[in-house]
């Protein structure tokens, strides 16, 4: 607790525009389970996630990565933070079973699979 994990998450949620956050679905810190919110600390002193983002896609564009690809990679790193919110619950006989699908189906639509 009181130390931030995974920084790319911030600079995704802080800087992404409206728009991709509507189309992909990016929630606040707190939304994220499992990856974001146990920590409680979603800011670091001295850091713009924002900048940061910025400084993210500047380096897409530079390698010369298509627009395409870097959505996709938006789409795959809140795949990952939805899928850190499934959760498992037990069903008998030591099985498991997935509590609520919805995360899981998040993640399913933003990967593009079924």
């Amino acid at each position: 607790r009181g130390e931030r994990n995974f920084h790319i998450f911030y600079f995704l949620i802080a800087g992404t525009t409206s728009e991709e956050k509507d189309s992909y679905r990016i929630e606040s810190p707190d939304f994220y389970q499992d990856y974001l919110s146990r920590s409680e600390c979603y800011t670091v002193d001295n850091m713009d996630d924002v900048k940061e983002w910025a400084d993210v896609v500047n380096a897409m564009n530079v390698v010369e990565m298509p627009y395409e690809e870097q959505q996709y990679i938006i789409r795959l790193l809140t795949a990952v933070l939805y899928l850190g919110n499934v959760q498992f619950t037990s069903q008998g006989n030591d099985n498991a079973i997935i509590y609520d699908q919805s995360q899981l189906q998040m993640a399913a639509y933003l990967l593009g699979v079924d």
